[in-house]
């Protein structure tokens, strides 16, 4: 999947953008609070409402979505919310392929499927979920391969125990050989620390590729490894089922992952990630410095920037480091008109034909780079 644009309001605060694009790789950038980090909150609260309702947000919004999918044929999803303190109501909404609309909901609640009329369907669940069929259900895999990374790394290493979970790990215990899908559905019904230790078990390479990354990052790490917690580290660990633990240089006991850094964690994290998503995958990434030192930042950023996955990332960033290690090409600047907010691209107010240090130089001496104002 890649974003192409968003359109997006908020009918009870107004705020709104509208028409922002996107690339392959997008870092946004700006003053503080002109709507970087609610960017990517829009585009993660379209993903949640392709969940029934009560799983998702309760906002009354408005939306113009456009998408290609992992075979590059393009949608538009267009509609709106309108939100109570208990319920979400699909008010219209529509779906394109390409200039095909294939699904729509009118404001009276008929739904039209290829132009034909079907039965008032359940207001408060999209279409795209209700009918789930077809070039639909393609969209829906397209959309649901966006993903949100939380700054707080910690989250991900903590795996509850819970029956459906451990009748899955049994399962792909007793699978003869897995393809790259299988390791794909793995991992994303599974979580980090159960996929880490299915991988140990069998020794696959693609372990050894994820350690190598945690490696290059933190070289003082060695090795690491992943069993089931005993009683002192169930308690320790948020009641996690698994215990990670890492094999730091010269010291010789192995230090369990609620003990060490969270860049250390988050680096692993991504790492995981880059291997083991779905082609297509799009990753947003709010303040992707946090919990990383100077000395992570470097490795990190080259291997979001130079993988060879049809991966797309949107992240935000403060850090000066970030900004100038990723290409100013990539750089997107966020300013504020009111409630709206403005997306621009980079290249369009600075000379990019200058070196990254003196384009960054450029940048930090726009007056909308410091005031977040449109100019």
């Amino acid at each position: 999947m890649k974003i192409l644009s968003l359109s997006y309001e908020d009918l009870e605060t107004g705020w709104k953008v509208e028409n922002a694009t996107f690339d392959d790789l997008n870092l946004l950038v700006g003053a503080s609070g002109v709507g970087k980090t609610m960017l990517l909150k829009a585009i993660r609260q379209l993903r949640a409402l392709l969940k029934r309702q009560k799983e998702g947000y309760l906002r009354s919004i408005e939306w113009k979505f456009l998408f290609e999918d992992y075979t590059k044929h393009q949608w538009t999803w267009t509609g709106e919310t309108s939100a109570s303190s208990k319920e979400l109501v699909f008010v219209q909404e529509q779906l394109f392929y390409g200039e095909t609309c294939i699904a729509q909901r009118h404001a009276d609640g008929e739904v039209e499927y290829y132009g034909r009329s079907m039965a008032r369907l359940n207001r408060t669940t999209s279409v795209i979920t209700l009918i789930e069929e077809g070039k639909i259900a393609k969209a829906k895999r397209a959309l649901q391969r966006i993903r949100y990374i939380t700054p707080y790394a910690e989250k991900y290493f903590i795996h509850k125990r819970r029956e459906a979970a451990s009748r899955a790990i049994d399962h792909y215990r007793k699978e003869q050989q897995w393809t790259q899908q299988q390791l794909e559905q793995l991992y994303q019904e599974l979580g980090v620390l159960p996929t880490l230790l299915l991988l140990q078990e069998r020794s696959l390479q693609v372990l050894e590729i994820i350690k190598q990354s945690l490696f290059e990052v933190f070289p003082n790490i060695e090795d690491i490894k992943v069993r089931k917690a005993d009683l002192r580290e169930y308690e320790r660990s948020e009641q996690s089922e698994f215990t990670l633990y890492f094999k730091e240089e010269g010291v010789e006991q192995w230090l369990p992952h609620y003990q060490v850094s969270s860049g250390m964690l988050r680096t692993l994290y991504l790492a995981t990630e880059l291997q083991l998503c779905p082609e297509g995958t799009v990753f947003l990434i709010d303040e992707i410095e946090n919990s990383l030192g100077v000395n992570c930042m470097d490795e990190l950023i080259n291997k979001l920037v130079m993988t060879n996955r049809d991966l797309q990332f949107i992240m935000t960033s403060h850090h000066p480091y970030i900004i100038n290690n990723i290409h100013h090409s990539n750089w997107k600047l966020v300013t504020r008109r009111g409630s709206e907010v403005v997306l621009q691209d980079v290249d369009e107010l600075i000379d990019i034909e200058q070196s990254k240090q003196e384009a960054f130089v450029q940048l930090t001496q726009l007056e909308q780079f410091h005031t977040g104002l449109t100019a």
